[in-house]
């Protein structure tokens, strides 16, 4: 029996030896390749914004970045955008509440305005799906770390009773997500960032609609995005860089 054993892993270790010698290696699936999707490249990014964690106002911000990826696991890059805002119900309610025959209230509260940070961006997963068993799609999972200025507004039918005025608020920001390649040249990124800054959220307002000074806090704003991600120089699918 021991015999047979070993004559048979014999004649097993022969096989895979010639299977090795005749096998194209360039016909292996297509998750053996890893291709450099980004390093050395420019990457132009617009993108659609939601603020979805605001008190008072809720926004949209439309914003485009630019990163250059000195490898293919780190960039660096900066953005720039603008909000549109429009009351939360909350907001609404307390209008609502407070207003008079005599006086229509209207709530101190500040809003976004215009925004912008500079980032560091890191890929440390990558990968590829194969699509109907022939269509390679590249992905990635990301991550951005930087500094944020957002332009910190108040509700201008209440700028008045107000005892500061306008404002860039800085901090920290701290974001990640997934992006999909159609190609080497085109891709879609869903994300969520985190820009944590020091800034006015509303004025205290007591019963007679009298406003007091407001004091800053730390605040989350969340920002839940989609962006198109556009790599330059342009490559197409026939000229793969391949490792």
């Amino acid at each position: 029996m021991r015999r047979i054993s070993c004559i048979f892993l014999f004649a097993m270790v022969l096989s895979g030896t010639a299977l090795g010698q005749d096998y194209d290696m360039r016909k292996a699936p297509v998750v053996r390749n890893k291709t450099l999707m980004r390093e050395g490249r420019h990457e132009i990014a617009p993108g659609l914004s939601s603020l979805f964690n605001g008190r008072y106002y809720h926004a949209i911000v439309f914003h485009a970045a630019y990163r250059y990826h000195i490898t293919d696991w780190f960039a660096v890059g900066a953005e720039g955008g603008h909000a549109l805002s429009w009351k939360t119900g909350l907001a609404n309610n307390v209008e609502s509440e407070r207003s008079t025959e005599a006086m229509a209230f209207s709530i101190p509260a500040t809003q976004i305005g215009a925004m912008g940070n500079v980032h560091l961006a890191f890929t440390p997963k990558v990968g590829k799906l194969l699509l109907f068993g022939r269509h390679a799609l590249h992905f990635d999972f990301h991550m951005n770390v930087g500094a944020s200025a957002l332009q910190v507004k108040w509700n201008e039918a209440a700028a008045d009773s107000v005892s500061v005025g306008n404002e860039f608020a800085i901090g920290p920001m701290l974001g990640g997500g997934f992006r999909l390649f159609f190609n080497r040249g085109l891709a879609l990124s869903i994300d969520m960032t985190d820009h944590f800054v020091n800034m006015y959220v509303a004025a205290p307002t007591d019963s007679k609609n009298v406003v007091s000074t407001p004091e800053r806090a730390w605040t989350h704003n969340m920002m839940a995005t989609l962006t198109l991600n556009i790599f330059l120089p342009y490559r197409g699918a026939d000229s793969e860089q391949n490792e």
